[in-house]
């Protein structure tokens, strides 16, 4: 199924809303707790900046930045910040691990972010935020493919090796990803499609690098066999 960029869009806005509305019904902060703060976060921001050239250092220092205001001040306007820079990635994702359903792609989402919401403060920067939300994103996947598997991998089959498609079957990346087994499927999905590093997929999925590099090397055959 194709996903326009206007309709990632709205949902992207959408979950926005009701991640909001979700963090609304916590302890968020009024506006003036956020106004006695700001003047603290804007100088420390200011202050380090100067120190923060290299672009992943950048884009740390921002998430830590903004962690560190949210989790101060409980601020509507920080926890946009924050989830605008990460929910597309998180989105994507979801999409690309349940056969580009939208709607399982955007239940997904959320409960990433209402589980992340819930475990910051306890979060202790091993890994950077992003690989971090998307080992919750992963797993949340898991969850809501194995209870609604037979409406989107209807076609999973274990042994790639003894899958021969009908002739008029068409198979794309798509349907080939949703035909692998979970295993494979979800390293593709984080080497090749999210840029991760066999030492990252290690530890979001609780691998060695061996094993990683060896579950790549399987997906990919598995991959051309069926798209071609």
């Amino acid at each position: 199924m194709c996903c326009p960029g206007g309709k990632i869009k709205f949902i992207v806005n959408s979950l926005i809303f009701k991640a909001v509305s979700f963090l609304k019904h916590g302890t968020l902060s009024s506006n003036k707790q956020f106004r006695i703060n700001e003047k603290k976060i804007r100088y420390h921001t200011t202050f380090t900046l100067a120190f923060v050239t290299h672009p992943y250092r950048m884009s740390s220092f921002e998430d830590k930045l903004l962690v560190n205001a949210f989790l101060l001040t409980r601020s509507e306007t920080v926890f946009r910040q924050l989830y605008r820079k990460h929910v597309l990635t998180i989105y994507r994702m979801a999409l690309q691990l349940t056969n580009r359903d939208m709607i399982a792609a955007e239940e997904i989402a959320q409960e990433t972010w209402i589980r992340a919401i819930t475990h910051l403060k306890t979060f202790q920067w091993n890994s950077s935020l992003k690989t971090w939300l998307c080992g919750i994103t992963i797993n949340c996947a898991r969850e809501w493919i194995r209870k609604n598997k037979a409406g989107i991998f209807t076609g999973e089959v274990n042994d790639i090796s003894s899958f021969h498609p009908a002739v008029e079957m068409k198979i794309d990346m798509s349907n080939a990803l949703a035909i692998l087994p979970e295993g494979y499927r979800e390293i593709l999905v984080l080497h090749d499609m999210q840029g991760f590093k066999h030492s990252e997929i290690s530890q979001l999925l609780g691998i060695s690098e061996g094993t990683s590099k060896s579950q790549l090397f399987h997906a990919r055959k598995a991959i051309q066999k069926l798209l071609n």
